[in-house]
């Protein structure tokens, strides 16, 4: 599987994790390690933590611990991630699948 397969195939799993997240009750947080876990490896299949470290300025144990065994990383850190692996998080009106309007 190429590179450019390998993210899109990620980036469908962590889409679905999103969708699942904001159909769950707040404080329910296995979807967003899911995503973090899905972020974990893109990170291992692509550039490397190594790289990703150089680019966002992280140390490579802290960029570990924030795809890992993040409580509750900060959004800067997410973004800076996600920019670094050259994907980006797009906000879009949510279908009215749950109910609420």
């Amino acid at each position: 599987m190429s590179q450019k397969e390998y993210l899109r195939k990620c980036v469908i799993s962590m889409n679905e994790c999103m969708q699942h997240t904001n159909m769950k009750q707040e404080g329910d947080v296995d979807y967003q390690y899911k995503f973090l876990e899905h972020v974990k490896d893109v990170i291992e299949n692509t550039a490397g933590f190594k790289e990703i470290s150089k680019k966002t300025g992280i140390q490579i144990d802290s960029l570990r611990r924030t795809v890992t065994e993040a409580k509750n990383p900060r959004w800067l850190t997410i973004v800076s991630i996600l920019r670094a692996l050259k994907l980006q998080i797009v906000i879009v009106t949510r279908e009215e699948t749950d109910g609420e309007e």
